[in-house]
């Protein structure tokens, strides 16, 4: 009968620990909470199969905005570019990214990626003007995706 009790608190006490430490969590959102399953080679793959296909969203954006021939009222075609095609692409490209997660060791490096995702969604937010007016204005970006292997991003 004790070897059963003992046997039943055991049973119990890892059965609440099991619960204690799924779900809930801290997880934030960001690369090194995703996992750190993913090797270097995974990554630079998969970030480089989301630029491009970011790339070819955005250029049918393009595509399609120039092909239309009606305006949205109080913006420019710089400004429904900017807004309608271009952040909604970068904040698609920044989920698909993140959610890769960050190889071991490497989530600095991971994260840099994403802040200049956000840094150029910041910058064309707050003067949409800019794109056309910046020499780079993918500068935030391709500097630490070309520093971590990943040759063409924001759009490959």
């Amino acid at each position: 009968m004790l070897k059963r009790g003992v046997a039943l608190m055991v049973g119990v006490l890892v059965a609440g620990a099991l619960v204690a430490g799924c779900g809930g969590g801290d997880d934030d959102g960001d690369a090194s909470a995703a996992g750190s399953t993913i090797t270097k080679a995974e990554f630079v793959k998969g970030a480089a199969a989301v630029c491009a296909a970011s790339g070819k969203r955005f250029t049918a954006g393009i595509e399609k905005l120039l092909a239309s021939k009606e305006k949205k009222s109080g913006q420019s075609r710089e400004e429904e570019l900017v807004f309608g095609t271009l952040i909604p692409t970068l904040e698609a490209q920044q989920r698909k990214i993140s959610a890769l997660g960050a190889p071991s060791g490497d989530e600095e490096q991971v994260e840099a990626i994403l802040d200049g995702i956000q840094r150029m969604i910041d910058h064309l937010e707050a003067d949409p003007t800019k794109y056309s007016e910046e020499t780079d204005p993918y500068k935030f970006v391709e500097k630490p995706a070309k520093a971590y292997g990943v040759e063409a991003c924001p759009f490959g």
